[in-house]
């Protein structure tokens, strides 16, 4: 058990020790143990400990030099307690300027430095806790859009659903009006298409009454002696029958005329025939 408690109080004094070495950073204080030699960080030399903080720049990082201004590469840590810790370079110590906020940088100058870290410590935990208030508030109000956000978004939805549901309703309104009207408009689409097509055979039967007036009347002009028949001579007497420009209607162009007229009515008689049967259909 005296072992142990020798032990624990060897590692106190190193500790002890290690904490007064002016400027060391606490993260390497495992490296810089009174009771034996020092090896710079970086391994480029091992040294006596008395040469730790002699003002001399013995390693090339500049280690074994934390308290001094010696080496140009080293580091001074600031304690700054009470506020926030950080290191300088090493070349600003004892330069006559407070750097850290304890003046622990300007230990052997004229530089009379104030102890500002609790100061400044007091103002940045001012700082923090209106940070907080505005992280907090910004978070409450994040939550607060997320909400409604949220509940615009279901009332677009339901919107949505009532603007469907009242679009299929009037469709199926606008299906049945649409089938209303064709079932309205069958019967009177049917009287239309009957109207016209007996418009359309009056009209046939007017056009062929006004055709056979007009050849009956041809007729009868050519029909001079009101016999019934047109003659050779009948035709004859008609200058205009005069195809050949001779001045006389031949018995060639008599009988071609007739020929021509015969064929005629045959093809009104066929005509007729046809229009006949159509009724007959119908």
């Amino acid at each position: 058990m005296a072992w142990k408690t020798a032990v624990l109080l060897l590692w106190l004094s190193y500790l002890s020790s290690a904490a007064e070495i002016r400027g060391l950073n606490p993260k390497h204080k495992v490296s810089y143990n009174p009771e034996r030699d020092f090896t710079c960080l970086d391994g480029s030399a091992t040294l006596p400990f008395s040469l730790v903080n002699d003002d001399y720049c013995d390693c090339k990082d500049g280690s074994d030099e934390p308290g001094t201004a010696a080496c140009a590469t080293g580091h001074f840590y600031c304690p700054n307690k009470g506020f926030s810790p950080f290191e300088i370079q090493s070349s600003r110590v004892n330069d006559g300027v407070c750097d850290c906020c304890d003046g622990a940088d300007e230990y052997d100058s004229r530089a009379q430095c104030t102890d500002m870290c609790a100061e400044l410590g007091r103002k940045a935990e001012t700082e923090k806790q209106k940070q907080q208030v505005l992280q907090d508030s910004g978070y409450k109000l994040r939550l607060d859009y997320a909400r409604r956000g949220a509940q615009k978004k279901q009332e677009s939805h339901v919107r949505a659903d009532a603007l469907r549901l009242e679009l299929e309703a009037l469709g199926r309104e606008v299906e049945a009006l649409k089938q209303a009207k064709e079932s309205a408009e069958g019967p009177e689409k049917a009287a239309k298409e009957e109207h016209r097509k007996l418009w359309e055979e009056e009209l046939k039967r007017r056009n062929e009454t006004a055709r056979r007036a007009e050849a009956q009347a041809a007729f009868n002009e050519l029909d001079s002696n009101s016999d019934g028949h047109v003659s050779v001579a009948e035709l004859q007497a008609r200058s205009e029958l005069d195809e050949d420009g001779d001045g006389a209607v031949g018995d060639s162009e008599a009988l071609a005329y007739l020929d021509q007229e015969q064929a005629h009515g045959d093809k009104e008689e066929d005509d007729d025939g046809d229009d006949d049967d159509d009724d007959d259909d119908d």
